[in-house]
């Protein structure tokens, strides 16, 4: 697998700092692997940490730390497992979902639960409102109904 930081950078987006690539994916490549510190529940950060179930979280290092959240993502986080660490930790590959073009930035869907959500500034034109699971956006909706 070629060297991460070959093929994105990390640079100015929009909301703060971002992942774009330095060359074209084709859907479904491989762009490269989400690699970090593993962390407990108590030490992950809300921000970055993604998490990896009963392991705990994985505090992303760079490039990939600075992925940002889309409610129209161009890219996926992925897991084979039968190539989890030897502890049995998952390991997290990024992957396109569509064609990445030079110098695209690259995002996810953070799907994060109702609870944690924040506002959405993706832009998108089926922009959420919210970073939130889809799933979850109608219990966003009705603690917003019940706060005001």
């Amino acid at each position: 697998m070629k060297r991460t930081n070959r093929v994105v950078r990390v640079g100015k987006s929009r909301i703060g700092r971002g992942v774009f690539a330095r060359k074209m994916f084709r859907k479904t490549s491989i762009i490269g692997e989400m690699t970090g510190r593993v962390v407990v529940q108590e030490e992950m950060d809300p921000d970055y940490s993604v998490d990896l179930g009963k392991w705990g979280g994985l505090d992303p290092a760079r490039p990939f730390r600075f992925l940002n959240h889309c409610c129209e993502p161009n890219c996926r986080l992925i897991e084979f497992s039968d190539c989890n660490h030897p502890d049995g930790t998952p390991r997290l590959w990024v992957q396109a979902l569509s064609t990445i073009r030079l110098g695209e930035e690259l995002t996810i869907d953070y799907a994060w639960p109702a609870e944690s959500t924040i506002e959405c500034q993706c832009g998108s034109e089926s922009c959420r409102g919210f970073v939130v699971d889809r799933r979850e956006l109608k219990l966003v909706a009705r603690r917003r109904r019940r706060a005001a």
